[in-house]
């Protein structure tokens, strides 16, 4: 597969076969093996979070003198093998220097390993399968129905076009800067959010009576069936039912991409064929999206409210 681009004439077009290998994350482990043991391992959120892996989010995981397990080493792209959505497969993060020699992958993720004189840079690589370029070769190679895997073998044989090496570093220092300075908005930004999650906690507990209310309330435990009907979602063929842009027959749809710190993000949305949304799937204000399945235990029963454009 060859991913179509407005290149200068001077770049080449290079398969990822010709920069490594691929290699595969933890197998064989139980759910006791996990958090504890002396090994550490990257876990699927450090992957598809960030373009640089995050040395400080590991985890870890055990790992026995008998066992053969493949290791990450400094150098390496790490890629999700699978998600929800066939565009958001194969993020890929690059490995810093400095790593722990027994470094592991996490079993929903692989890693590449680039040949000792690669001619697609594996930093490069990184900021190339998050563009829209790479997201368009993953889209296209992404596989299944209600969650999609990437095929090793199909990645590799994709060709995308790039620059000498020399270039492609200074493409990926300039790179570099920006993610930092937007690292720094989003520190400021996150420490907002604390202090309104903590406000939140503190008011809805009790812990905190809110000054509008005095006087405190008796609270009484419910069950969320009681206060809602569950709905389930849309089922839909991402070739054949789903759109970039807005159709006479097409609605909008929200998947769990959209729900971002208790608010919906409908900046990047997909339209779907109306043709699969049955009337009590529409979403009416005052409804609540929670993502019921997702890669990440941690992102699984999330929420936001929906109002009304």
């Amino acid at each position: 597969m060859t991913v179509s681009q407005r290149v200068p004439d001077e770049w080449t077009l290079v398969a990822l076969s010709s920069a490594g290998s691929v290699y595969g994350g933890l197998s064989g482990k139980t759910k006791d093996d996990f958090g504890s043991g002396t090994s550490f391992y990257v876990p699927f959120t450090n992957v598809i979070r960030n373009v640089v892996m995050d040395p400080l989010q590991l985890e870890r995981v055990r790992i026995r003198p008998s066992e053969s397990q493949n290791l990450v080493r400094p150098g390496d792209v790490l890629m999700n093998g699978s998600s929800e959505v066939p565009e958001e497969v194969a993020f890929a993060c690059y490995v810093p220097d400095g790593v722990d020699e027994a470094l592991h992958l996490n079993s929903f993720c692989f890693g590449f390993h680039p040949f000792p004189q690669p001619t697609i840079h594996p930093s490069y690589l990184a900021y190339l399968m998050r563009s829209s370029v790479g997201r368009e070769a993953v889209r296209a190679l992404a596989q299944g129905s209600t969650r999609y895997n990437i095929s090793k073998s199909a990645l590799l044989a994709t060709k995308f076009y790039v620059p000498g090496i020399e270039e492609q570093l200074i493409i990926v220092k300039a790179l570099d800067s920006l993610r930092e300075l937007s690292s720094k908005q989003e520190e400021l930004l996150a420490k907002k959010i604390q202090i309104r999650s903590a406000a939140l906690e503190a008011l809805l507990s009790g812990e905190v009576v809110s000054p509008l209310t005095p006087e405190r309330t008796t609270r009484v435990r419910v069950r969320i069936d009681d206060l809602a009907v569950p709905i389930r979602g849309v089922s839909y063929d991402p070739d054949r039912d789903l759109h970039s842009g807005d159709r006479t027959t097409t609605v909008r749809l929200l998947r769990s991409n959209n729900v971002q710190d208790a608010r919906l993000n409908i900046d990047e949305i997909q339209y779907v064929d109306e043709s699969r949304v049955s009337d009590r799937q529409y979403m009416r204000p005052g409804d609540i999206l929670v993502c019921t399945a997702n890669g990440s235990r941690a992102l699984v029963g999330k929420a936001a409210p929906f109002r009304a454009a």
